[in-house]
């Protein structure tokens, strides 16, 4: 979701945002304004993801207590997806790692 709000700022002048991107390395995406590419497997996930929840039946939708509105949120991914179909591959491997290993905490042994 915070993708997606990202996408919606700031679509005046995409295409000096994408020659400048193609240029440097990728941004941090949490600057405004700035368009995100995912990865391929990002979006084969996220369609994968869709539409085993939109194959259930209904008594097997069984919405956790956070999302106040599931059709919703199906619509945003959809969304989603489709302003994502043409991201350019190249542009979303940056190299900067999202998701870090937690730090090793040691403890003393009693033995």
């Amino acid at each position: 979701e915070e993708e997606e709000e990202e996408e919606g700022e700031g679509h005046e002048g995409e295409g000096e945002q994408e020659e400048a991107e193609s240029s440097s390395p990728a941004p941090s995406p949490s600057i405004p304004g700035v368009k995100v590419h995912l990865t391929p497997f990002e979006i084969e996930g996220l369609r994968n993801l869709l539409g085993k929840l939109e194959s259930l039946p209904s008594h097997k939708k069984c919405v956790p207590a956070g999302i106040h509105n599931a059709p919703a949120l199906l619509h945003d991914i959809r969304t989603l997806l489709q302003e994502h179909a043409n991201d350019n591959p190249m542009l979303s491997y940056t190299g900067v790692p999202i998701v870090k290993w937690p730090k090793r905490v040691r403890h003393a042994r009693d033995c």
